[in-house]
């Protein structure tokens, strides 16, 4: 699982890619809180690209790089397909 945060003054911003469920994610959490405000990609290949959860993230982080984000999850996730595909 890749995990990327992303700099916020109110939340806690994360987004990445899960391997084991094969998609992308993006969770937005209070500082102190045990429930997410927002969990998008906890099911089975719900994002297979990280585009919509790029565009979500911006509502709740300071404006970041979005290419360079989506170039590093791209790379994250094509690491892990090589990985799967040189299991026997």
């Amino acid at each position: 699982m890749s995990r990327c945060l992303l700099e916020s003054e109110e939340h806690e911003v994360v987004i990445g890619w899960d391997a084991p469920i094969g998609s992308f994610y993006l969770q937005v959490l209070e500082p102190e809180g045990d429930e997410p405000l927002l969990w998008e990609g906890n099911g089975r290949r719900i994002h297979t690209t990280p585009d919509a959860l790029i565009m979500m993230a911006e509502k709740f982080a300071k404006p970041f790089d979005q290419g360079l984000l989506l170039n590093e999850l791209m790379k994250d996730q094509a690491r892990d397909l090589e990985r799967q595909s040189r299991r026997p």
